[in-house]
């Protein structure tokens, strides 16, 4: 089967809307805990402790995403890459509008932090599928030399994502102020999240299995036990692409979530903190847009490096600039979210996917993230701590600059690709090993 031109744009959108609804609804759940959730659903005796309750139910789910990559990708490595891709998306589209219909800690008590975690571990299971299997599925569907490019886009969905989100709950500050959003106005984004699934599983209902992954399957070239494949033969792989991710995804989540309840402290209001986000995440679509493009043409290793050494310079700058101003905090904050991040985030959707064959590909890529994960999402909770602990930013700079440091590191200890022919190669090299 031949993917077609219009194929193949239906087959951008399913990765890019699919990615980008999971994303919001992701995000919607940091916002809020950032924003409302600690008074919410648990006891407003202390304030602070109530906040790191909030961030404990979003680390949650970072530590459910490893069982996610252990499921799906058995699924994705077996089954097809397809199937595990509409589940995910299916189940936290459920999952997030439960979480907006879920009552308080003052109508149902102790209840309400139980099922917000039982759901928040369900959404972190149905995000620990979704990256690795969408990178997975655009790098086994993008033409010859444009496989940087391919890879990169389903990262476009976590920008997007975020902006949706923040939008969401900006217009949700105006529409119900005060008391009104704390009530009932947070729970209308996470509601409308079930329209927005059900576009985007017809869509992604309609694309066709990967090619690569079914000439495996014809040839029955498919791992019996795709992890324990993945670990045995590529353990040294998985732990230094996990060493790459931990600085990426750490830099993010602080920028991106820890910095709302940072700034709301400093006594910036909800909603311009929130606007500050939305600018600078539409601004890094188009970055993302241009990092992905010169993935095909510039080293990969030149361009991460890039990226972690401006974390490692930038880190102490930014926190000094967020309380100065709020000019101060709007430039540096588009400058470390849409300067700085592309240039780590956009390297992995091709690099990732080329370090693993066909039969374990969906595997060693979604146990990359899912092991990443449960490390990063104490992000916020650990930023937290330190500002707490020692009342001052430079505890919280020094956090970033030592995982600024470790990814570094570790991608000075790979061996990666400059050129597309090199590129090419390498993959279908690596699409072709056969474990037996």
């Amino acid at each position: 089967m031949e993917i077609n031109k219009r194929m193949r744009l239906r087959i951008i959108a399913a990765s890019l809307l699919g990615t980008t609804i999971e994303w919001y609804d992701f995000f919607l759940y940091g916002t809020a805990a950032s924003l409302v959730f600690g008074g919410l659903f648990f006891p407003k005796s202390d304030p602070d402790v109530a906040l790191l309750l909030s961030y404990a139910t979003f680390v949650v789910a970072f530590v459910a995403r490893p069982l996610g990559s252990v499921i799906f990708s058995y699924i994705g490595d077996r089954i097809g890459r397809k199937a595990p891709l509409i589940i995910t998306l299916t189940g936290m589209g459920i999952i997030t509008t439960l979480i907006g219909l879920l009552p308080g800690y003052n109508s149902i008590g102790f209840w309400a932090p139980l099922l917000l975690i039982i759901l928040r571990f369900l959404q972190g299971i149905a995000m620990g599928g979704e990256w690795g299997g969408v990178v997975v599925f655009m790098n086994e569907h993008s033409p010859k030399g444009k496989r940087g490019f391919y890879g990169g886009l389903p990262n476009l969905g976590v920008p997007l994502g975020l902006l949706l989100s923040t939008a969401a709950m900006s217009l949700m500050t105006i529409v119900a102020k005060g008391d009104a959003f704390i009530e009932w106005g947070w729970r209308i984004p996470f509601i409308a999240s079930v329209v927005l699934v059900g576009i985007g599983f017809w869509i992604r209902s309609g694309i066709p299995e990967s090619l690569v992954f079914q000439e495996a399957k014809e040839s029955n070239n498919l791992s019996k036990y795709p992890l324990r494949d993945a670990v045995k033969y590529h353990w040294v792989s998985i732990l230094k692409l996990v060493g790459v991710k931990f600085g990426e995804n750490v830099w993010y989540y602080i920028i991106t979530t820890y910095v709302i309840s940072y700034a709301t402290g400093l006594g910036y209001s909800s909603g311009s903190v929130l606007n500050v986000i939305n600018i600078a995440a539409l601004l890094t679509v188009f970055t993302l847009l241009g990092a992905s493009y010169l993935t095909d043409f510039v080293s990969r290793r030149s361009m991460y490096i890039a990226g972690a050494t401006a974390t490692i310079l930038f880190a102490i700058p930014y926190f000094y600039l967020v309380g100065q101003s709020y000019s101060g905090f709007v430039i540096v904050t588009i400058i470390a979210l849409s300067v700085i991040w592309p240039f780590m985030i956009t390297v992995q959707g091709s690099l990732f996917p080329q370090a693993f064959p066909t039969n374990v590909r969906y595997t060693g890529v979604s146990l990359v993230y899912g092991i990443t994960a449960p490390l990063v999402g104490l992000a916020p909770f650990i930023a937290t701590y330190l500002n707490n602990r020692f009342d001052s930013y430079i505890a919280i700079a020094i956090y970033l600059m030592v995982a600024g440091v470790i990814s570094l590191v570790s991608v000075f200890s790979l061996h990666l690709k400059m050129n597309k022919k090199e590129i090419e190669n390498d993959f279908q090299k690596a699409s072709k090993v056969v474990l037996k």
